[in-house]
């Protein structure tokens, strides 16, 4: 099941807007500019993608969401072990001197920072449609991007969900990182909203 053409590009657009929303968010919190931008926004087939991530061994770690109404949504966020080693850097160094001794501090500073771009995209959403979508806790588990992708991909049915993804750049002064979002959304309640 699709969305129209122009649904498609009012969803780009929001999740745009929301990507913006969480610089702002990840800057108050490591008190540092950040630029954070989305780039190759696009609607997948789960084969291809599944095909791309086959051929990536590499070590990630995810974090997953999940709402249920008024919109259905499994969100998962996934940054390499180099950027999530180099988030967690810039975010925790202006508290690093309480932090030193925190048990696995770059799981839980990946799950925050997956949070703010999960929280800052669907609220744009659900800011401009005037709904309340509210998501599980994260999630956070480290494995390669198929692992994590199998996560989310639960019992979804093309002929009644949707996928988008996204690239994201996140730079700060001291910083240079990237993470993967993937979005699943049941295309009839995202159309309910989109009617609005």
């Amino acid at each position: 099941m699709k969305l129209r053409s122009g649904q498609k590009e009012v969803l780009s657009r929001l999740l745009e807007v929301g990507v913006t929303r969480s610089a702002e968010l990840l800057g108050k919190m490591s008190r540092t500019k950040w630029s954070v931008v989305a780039s190759s926004v696009s609607e997948i087939p789960v084969v291809r993608l599944l095909t791309w991530f086959q051929r990536d061994g590499g070590r990630y770690l995810g974090a997953r969401f999940i709402s249920h109404d008024p919109l259905s949504l499994r969100f998962l966020v996934i940054f390499p072990d180099r950027s999530s080693k180099a988030v967690t850097a810039s975010v925790t160094r202006p508290y690093a001197g309480k932090m030193r001794d925190f048990p696995d501090i770059v799981r839980s500073t990946i799950g925050e920072v997956s949070n703010i771009l999960a929280q800052g995209i669907v609220g744009a959403v659900a800011d401009e449609f005037g709904a309340k979508v509210i998501f599980s806790s994260p999630e956070v588990n480290d494995g390669t991007k198929t692992n994590l992708f199998a996560g989310v991909l639960g019992d979804y049915d093309a002929r009644k969900d949707m996928l988008m993804m996204a690239q994201i750049d996140m730079c700060s002064e001291d910083l240079t990182a990237e993470c993967s979002v993937i979005m699943i959304a049941g295309v009839e309640s995202l159309q309910r909203l989109l009617a609005n």
